[in-house]
């Protein structure tokens, strides 16, 4: 107990020290620039932090975006998840589902965005851009778990003549819960990064994107820098909100 204690206050001061150095390096530059429309500093940029939280859209903004990802993230795991079994319990799915998952996978993401705004409204195209981006990586995390089952529980299963919903819930899924928790954590990341990016593309009403955008059009380098401080602060409790939920669901899954 006390090693673990002493290993979390070792992190925590590194991670501050990490922090203190990166500030002092940006507020180096800035000041060594000498231009706050190219590298503002540390200070200008929490001001312009301070004056985006306080604003009245705020909060719509945040949440819009943030809706966005949720749509993201559940789509992603549900149809993962069903294409990720299905291509288990049956490889002529697996097979047919390669050409699309290839095109998804190989695709750029820019690519994907361009084409999508051209006929998708404003507010769709980035939740289905992302999801594009995202349920392949569900899809190919919980596959490779139903790979990893132990065949010989299933084999056991099967002499025993047990149903397959009870086969898929009692020994597919136990095997699958580790790789949906990293596939979630992972997609929920860059799910973020795709809708924000997608919705500067897509100039959508009410988001993170379309506020960047605003930012570098108006040359408010300063906002630029806060709204990047509010992404990673949001990338940041989704991880471990992400992280928390799924610890406590596989958990609750070992336990069954």
């Amino acid at each position: 107990m006390r090693d673990s204690t002493t290993n979390r206050k070792k992190q925590t001061l590194y991670t501050v020290t990490s922090i203190m150095i990166l500030t002092v390096l940006w507020w180096w530059a800035a000041v060594w620039v000498g231009k706050s429309y190219i590298l503002p500093t540390p200070v200008q940029a929490l001001r312009a932090l301070f004056e985006v939280c306080t604003s009245e859209s705020f909060f719509k903004i945040i949440s819009m975006s943030m809706l966005r990802v949720l749509i993201c993230v559940i789509s992603s795991l549900i149809v993962g998840s069903l294409l990720g079994v299905s291509a288990g319990l049956f490889e002529m799915v697996e097979y047919l589902l390669k050409p699309t998952l290839l095109i998804t996978r190989t695709l750029p993401t820019i690519v994907i965005i361009v084409y999508v705004i051209l006929w998708m409204p404003s507010a769709l195209a980035p939740i289905f851009v992302t999801f594009l981006v995202t349920f392949p990586i569900v899809y190919a995390n919980v596959l490779e778990g139903f790979k990893q089952t132990d065949w010989r529980l299933v084999e056991m299963a099967r002499l025993y003549k047990v149903r397959t919903s009870k086969v898929v819930y009692s020994i597919y899924w136990p095997s699958i819960l580790p790789y949906l928790r990293s596939s979630v954590v992972a997609t929920t990341s860059l799910g973020l990064k795709i809708i924000i990016a997608s919705e500067v593309l897509s100039q959508t009403d009410d988001s993170i994107g379309k506020s960047f955008q605003m930012a570098k059009v108006n040359i408010q380098t300063e906002r630029v820098f806060a709204w990047a401080i509010i992404t990673i602060i949001l990338a940041l409790l989704l991880d471990w909100l992400m992280k928390r939920l799924m610890g406590r669901r596989i958990s609750h899954g070992k336990t069954l």
